[in-house]
């Protein structure tokens, strides 16, 4: 009997607008976007800022600590990601300004029945062995 190998899991393709965000994950930094004029947040990154339309933005490092706003419990998936269900995928409300900043994300390094909106997380650094790429996720905090 033979085993097939699983797929390699897909991983993101930076563009212009986001290789600044990928650029600081391979430094272990968490950066987004923020307008120069009014000081939002915003992720994803947009040409301009949803809450006063200006087009000056920079990076800027944020803490990387949040909360959880919403999530879901994955337990069906597709090959690449067998060997992970189930677990959680979730929305996560950002420190430096709640409610306006969420990022999607992966809550990892607990069981997904002990993840519950409200729950204090921090980031975690994801190097990817043989690729140049960092992807981030969740923990517990």
């Amino acid at each position: 009997m033979t085993t097939q190998a699983r797929p390699k899991k897909p991983l993101p393709t930076p563009t212009p607008d986001n290789q600044p965000f990928w650029d600081a994950l391979k430094q272990h930094e968490l950066r987004i976007q923020q307008c120069n004029d009014c000081r939002h947040y915003r992720w994803l990154p947009k040409p301009a800022c949803p809450n006063c339309m200006s087009t000056n933005a920079e990076w800027a490092q944020v803490s990387g600590e949040g909360t959880v706003w919403t999530f879901t419990e994955i337990h069906r998936s597709g090959p690449a990601f067998e060997a992970d269900v189930p677990f959680v995928a979730a929305a996560i409300e950002l420190k430096e300004q709640p409610l306006k900043c969420l990022m999607l994300s992966w809550v990892v390094d607990c069981k997904p029945e002990d993840v519950y909106i409200g729950m204090a997380v921090k980031v975690k650094f994801e190097d990817i062995p043989d690729e140049d790429m960092t992807l981030y996720k969740f923990v517990p905090a």
